[in-house]
């Protein structure tokens, strides 16, 4: 990152249970630490739905991005609401554990695979969310 934006500056934020709570707290912690904060990346929906609060608490306009990951239906939806930041997540393949399973068994029985196999992601965003809703998910 620091040779492709040189002139970021990355402040450090831990929302380490992967809450909304822990998300709401860490968030307002940095928020007021810092004065200007252009983007939030975070790495669970659950935290994401703290730090917007946090964001909102605070009346805050400079934050622009969130990011998220999980697949959480209540921050499809507050993808789908915001206007103001570009919210969005990362969903992990529901097969991801299928695909690895068979990894092993062809490693086991000593068929060739790659070394890194990487099932890539959906990202979900304001254009596709819809998508996305499912109102049977208990999640």
């Amino acid at each position: 990152m620091k040779d492709k934006y040189p002139n970021i500056k990355l402040v450090e934020m831990t929302a380490d249970d992967f809450t909304q709570e822990k998300g709401l707290k860490a968030a307002t912690d940095m928020l007021q630490s810092n004065k200007q904060v252009d983007g939030i990346f975070s790495i669970d929906d659950e935290s994401s739905i703290g730090i917007l609060q946090a964001i909102k608490d605070a009346g805050r306009k400079d934050i622009k991005i969130i990011s998220g990951a999980g697949g959480d239906q209540s921050y499809f939806k507050k993808i789908d609401e915001s206007t103001d930041i570009t919210c969005f997540t990362a969903t992990y393949s529901p097969s991801m554990i299928g695909d690895s399973i068979k990894l092993a068994n062809d490693a086991m029985n000593g068929k060739k695979i790659k070394r890194n196999n990487i099932i890539a992601p959906t990202i979900v965003t304001k254009d596709n969310v819809s998508k996305h809703f499912d109102s049977k998910s208990p999640y």
